[in-house]
């Protein structure tokens, strides 16, 4: 009986397999990245995501290999009849949390959260931690050395179009 992959063959599809898994995941944590709250739409969300698997008009649920998302879209200008946050069209991406299932690790990633604030975030890890850039409206929480949770908001920039304070003045998801 003929071999058809010789044991360094088989390292290598391993090893390439192991690359090519990192490179998707490092694509997909670019596109949340691309992802800009108060500019993005649902139309650029589900360009790269695909169509979501729970809607509620203003929630929408993306379920991937490497994790779960969810979006906040605007649900329309500031009005009385419209009770947004945010005097953005409909449709708008107000918030995204991207919630990791497969390991990222967070030294590969692009994300530099020097100058960021940090505090402890023990909800994931015991030495997990949460750094934040209000500023540029991104939250990262990082446990043993993996991303574990990203979340985009709108920042500093969202406060010139508010519609009214939030009340605790966090983010929603």
């Amino acid at each position: 009986m003929r071999q058809i992959l010789s044991p360094l063959g088989i390292a290598l599809l391993i090893l390439a397999t192991g690359v090519f898994s990192q490179v998707q995941k490092s694509d997909v944590l670019k596109s949340i990245l691309e992802i800009k709250p108060l500019i993005s739409t649902r139309a650029d969300v589900e360009r790269r995501f695909g169509a979501p698997m729970s809607d509620n008009t203003d929630i929408a649920e993306y379920r991937l290999p490497e994790g779960r998302i969810l979006v906040e879209y605007s649900p329309g200008t500031c009005s009385e009849s419209v009770k947004s946050d945010y005097d953005a069209r409909s449709g708008t991406v107000v918030e995204l949390s991207f919630f990791i299932l497969r390991d990222i690790d967070f030294g590969k990633t692009s994300i530099d959260v020097r100058g960021w604030e940090q505090q402890k975030a023990p909800d994931v890890f015991p030495s997990s931690v949460l750094y934040s850039n209000f500023v540029e409206g991104v939250e990262v929480e990082v446990g043993r050395g993996k991303l574990t949770w990203v979340h985009l908001f709108p920042g500093e920039p969202g406060e010139r179009v508010t519609c009214r304070r939030k009340a605790s003045g966090r983010p929603h998801i």
